[in-house]
């Protein structure tokens, strides 16, 4: 399983260039399957668990030592924020752009409700960053990239 979507039209197009002869096999990284992402999957391939993985490391290390400020926080999220398209793109051949920005987006949902560098800010509240990474989660995967 490829981490990319595979939507109806993604299915639909293979079967037509197959049929006109314009591909002999599938390109690199493109699904072994010819089905169609079901809700759960997509649920899958649209959280960046490897990343948010990574941000939960540096946090547990960060809380550990306390003299580790802010900035770090700020900084550790940055980086992975902007390590996520890359990551998807160039390592899992993810090549949709709304399937990366969903991504994206879903790793800043994740850390915000960690809290993350996101509890320092006068606003946060993490019983409404619970609900936004629920109702975030749940409905990012009806959207078919």
């Amino acid at each position: 399983m490829g981490r990319e979507i595979v939507t109806i039209k993604d299915v639909e197009e293979r079967k037509l260039r197959t049929y006109q002869g314009g591909l002999a096999s599938k390109p690199e990284g493109a699904p072994q399957t010819e089905e169609v992402d079901k809700y759960a999957n997509r649920l899958m391939k649209y959280i960046p668990a490897e990343i948010v993985g990574a941000y939960i490391a540096i946090d547990v290390l960060f809380r550990a030592n306390e003299s580790v400020g802010t900035l770090f926080h700020w900084i550790a999220f940055t980086v992975l924020a902007l390590a996520t398209p890359v990551y998807l793109f160039r390592i899992q051949k993810v090549r949709k752009k709304l399937q990366l920005g969903v991504s994206t987006v879903a790793f800043a949902v994740w850390v915000a409700a960690l809290p993350g560098p996101f509890g320092t800010l006068e606003i946060y509240s993490a019983f409404a960053a619970a609900v936004v990474l629920i109702l975030y989660t749940t409905l990012a995967a009806l959207i078919e990239a």
